[in-house]
């Protein structure tokens, strides 16, 4: 089982997405 921040990089879970790069997804 992936955790909850696991599930919401790789796009599993909805989430609003304030900043992305390559290495931080907040």
């Amino acid at each position: 089982m992936e955790c909850i921040f696991c599930q919401i990089a790789a796009g599993k879970i909805p989430s609003d997405i304030i900043y992305q790069d390559e290495e931080v997804v907040a």
